[in-house]
This record gives structure tokens, sequence and C-alpha cells, in this order.
């Protein structure tokens, strides 16, 4: 006679092991309750770079790529602090081939990223800086890729990306 395994056990035995999926990494556990801005500073120390974030009524979602261990991350930021940091898949980083669902050269995710994010993301895109303007509280950057023949301007105000365009005319994306 075979024993009988009540559906609860089950239940409960499936739930834990999908829970322990979503555990934080152990060298990145510090960050769970940390301020959002030396989160980011950490993360970009440990390797990771920044990919794109969505945001919700309150909270944030960010996605982080380390190239070198080929890890995704989701940072959930909730309060100013970060929530959760979990892995997540190659996709969500815009890795791994396939369609990740957005045009490769979208750059409107950057909106709200760290300034610091900007020119690692833009190379890893294959664009080149070709201008940049600094002033007081705003800087201005403009990119331009050989392969696409794209410009792209980035306005960084108070170390915040607050704007992401195209700039065709500009003349030094002329080269």
């Amino acid at each position: 006679m075979k024993p009988i395994v009540p559906t609860t056990v089950l239940l409960v035995a499936s739930l834990s092991a999908s829970v322990a999926a979503q555990d934080t990494p152990s060298h990145l556990q510090d960050l769970v309750g940390a301020r959002a801005a030396g989160g980011e500073t950490q993360l970009e120390s440990r390797g990771y770079e920044f990919i794109k974030s969505q945001k919700g009524t309150d909270r944030i979602w960010a996605n982080w790529w380390n190239p070198s261990n080929q890890q995704c991350l989701s940072v959930v930021t909730y309060d100013g602090r970060y929530d959760s940091i979990v892995v997540a898949p190659k996709l969500d980083c815009d890795q791994g081939g396939g369609s990740s669902g957005r045009h490769p050269h979208d750059f409107s995710d950057l909106v709200g990223a760290r300034a610091s994010a900007v020119d690692s993301r833009m190379e890893r895109d294959g664009f080149k800086q070709v201008d940049l303007f600094k002033g007081a509280d705003l800087a201005k950057s403009w990119w331009f890729s050989p392969r696409t023949a794209e410009c792209v301007v980035i306005d960084v105000v108070d170390g915040k990306v607050d704007k992401v365009g195209r700039a065709p005319g500009y003349p030094a994306c002329k080269n």
C-alpha cells in the first residue's frame, strides 16, 4: 500500500522551493535594507551595470547585469531602500539572445538612472560619446552609433538622467 501524502504537504514543499530560488545572493545580502543611492554605488563597485528600471505606484524595479559572472539581478526599491535583490533571467537584462520586447536602442529606461550608468550602457550598445556639455546643474552628452548612424542626446540633472532623445541633425554626429 502506497503512503498518502496530503496535498497541503506537497504545496508547502513546492512553495518553499520557489521561495528558496528567490533568495538574495550571499555576496549581496548586506545590501538589502540599504539606502538606494548607496546600494547603486555598491552594485557598481561589485561589477554590476544598471540596465533599466520600471516605476510602480510605491516601488521601483531595476535590473542590473554583471558581465563577469553573467548574472542578472532584479532589485526592488521601496521607500528609498533596497527591499529585495534576486537573481533574474538573463533576458531581463537584455542578454542571452531572443528579443527582450524593446528596441535595442530605446534608452528611455535610463530616465531616472544615476549618471554613472550612462557611459557603460551606451558603450555596451555600440555608441561613442561625440560631445559633452557640463553646466552647474545640467550635463548634456551626445552619443553616436557608427553601426546604426543613430545620434542620441542625454540630459542629466542633479546626477540623474532627466531626458533621452534623438538628435539626428547634431553636427558632431555627422562624422
